[in-house]
């Protein structure tokens, strides 16, 4: 209840301190706003019960180290196949569920996740095991899924910055987010080759990964994107909520070739402070839901794929 209580203060300072133009994002098409209309009940109860602000059992957007916890995002990941989820709808909800979520459990290798896989507008649940866990920095960790089924894209899995400050780990996470030449950029330097090495392999397997991150991670999917082109998978890597690029990083974006350009989305939050940090850049997009934007910190740590109706619309980037 104190964690609670902390952050509820904290989101109501920043709500009041923070104008409500700076936590809006321009859009390049204005009209072309897309509406994306769902609303799967289950959805919904896991946000509920296992959101950030949860009173129970808050495991999104935090680290914890009970393998129980690893339940019910299977069962979530098993209820969107089973519901039929498809489309942009699944994409959005794909994206916040990896990166928002499982990223933050401390997977093991050998671990097998089941993952709902558009492709050619089928979805099919796909199997994917934990081949590879990272050590990018003093134990921040990013895990390799490489799926059974040749043809789909294998997964790097960055996590968000961890809060648990007792931990070496969580100081580096800490720290990473403080980093001047660009957020994470230290440990992705460290890590750099380990990360190669993977995306080599599952190159070399015809399953060439995807880069996902939310927050600290999805700045860490940037990285890989800008510096390890090459082994990615045409499907896209996905930024959600990641910082913005510096000037100097921007300059590595535009030497990208435009068709590779392409293979990158950011999901940035109507309400999101942390997009703010730095340059947006390329492909991004704006997710809402009805009403006024939320706070800064629910903004940023919320499922939106927990909302019957989100809209989504392209941001004015370099």
């Amino acid at each position: 209840m104190i964690r609670l209580k902390a952050l509820k203060r904290l989101d109501q300072f920043l709500n009041w301190s923070v104008s409500r133009k700076f936590r809006e994002y321009p859009l390049a098409q204005p009209s072309q706003q897309q509406s994306i209309e769902m609303g799967i009940e289950e959805v919904r109860r896991f946000a509920e019960k296992y959101g950030y602000f949860s009173k129970t059992n808050p495991i999104t957007a935090r680290v914890t180290s009970d393998e129980r916890d690893l339940i019910p995002i299977c069962t979530l990941l098993n209820t969107l196949y089973e519901k039929k989820a498809a489309g942009q709808y699944l994409e959005i909800a794909l994206a916040e569920i990896l990166t928002k979520v499982l990223a933050y459990r401390d997977l093991k290798k050998g671990q097998t996740i089941s993952i709902p896989i558009e492709t050619d507008a089928i979805v099919t649940l796909q199997p994917f095991s934990v081949d590879h866990v990272f050590n990018l920095w003093h134990g921040m960790p990013a895990f390799g899924l490489i799926p059974e089924t040749q043809g789909v894209a294998s997964i790097l899995l960055f996590r968000g910055t961890d809060f648990t400050i007792l931990s070496t780990r969580g100081w580096a996470s800490a720290l990473s987010d403080l980093d001047r030449s660009g957020p994470g950029l230290h440990a992705f330097r460290h890590a750099q080759g380990d990360i190669s090495s993977w995306l080599k392999k599952s190159a070399n397997l015809g399953k060439k990964a995807r880069a996902m991150g939310f927050s600290l991670g999805g700045a860490l999917a940037t990285y890989t994107f800008l510096y390890e082109n090459d082994l990615l998978s045409d499907r896209p890597s996905i930024a959600v909520c990641g910082p913005g690029l510096t000037d100097e990083l921007i300059k590595d974006w535009h030497a990208l070739p435009a068709g590779r350009q392409k293979s990158f989305e950011s999901y940035v939050n109507l309400g999101d402070i942390v997009p703010k940090a730095g340059k947006q850049f390329g492909a991004v997009y704006c997710l809402s839901v009805p009403g006024a934007p939320k706070p800064p910190v629910t903004a940023h740590t919320m499922l939106i794929c927990s909302e019957p109706l989100i809209y989504k619309a392209r941001v004015l980037s370099v």
